[in-house]
């Protein structure tokens, strides 16, 4: 059986149970599903967090995958936490009106931090 591309291999061995699972520079149709499956290893966690910083190059399959992940999570009684999104994916996010779904904690600290509330 072949591996994974290192970019989409899980946490290594020995990796800290709270590090965040890194997604790869790019998620699109292609390599979605590939994606969402390693991705999977992290719902493990008690509370799986998921790191976007490096993911650049996406289309509306990312958005797919969040998803995806936010309901399996939910099948273990978990909320996904997705961390460090560039803000072409929270206009993305937006787009499809789920912004607030997948994003809700970032928006909330980036409000607080200005001293806002939320208006929704």
């Amino acid at each position: 059986m072949a591996s994974s591309p290192p970019s989409l291999r899980s946490q290594p061995p020995g990796a800290s149970a709270s590090a965040a699972w890194r997604f790869p520079a790019e998620v699109r149709f292609r390599n979605a599903r590939e994606t969402a499956d390693a991705a999977s290893a992290a719902l493990e966690a008690d509370t799986p967090r998921y790191d976007l910083s490096a993911c650049e190059h996406f289309d509306s399959s990312l958005i797919a995958v969040l998803l995806e992940l936010q309901r399996r999570a939910a099948e273990r009684g978990r909320r996904c936490s997705f961390e460090s999104p560039s803000s072409n994916v929270l206009k993305l996010a937006a787009l499809y009106n789920v912004d607030v779904l997948l994003f809700e904690r970032a928006f909330r600290s980036a409000l607080a931090a200005v001293g806002a509330s939320p208006a929704r």
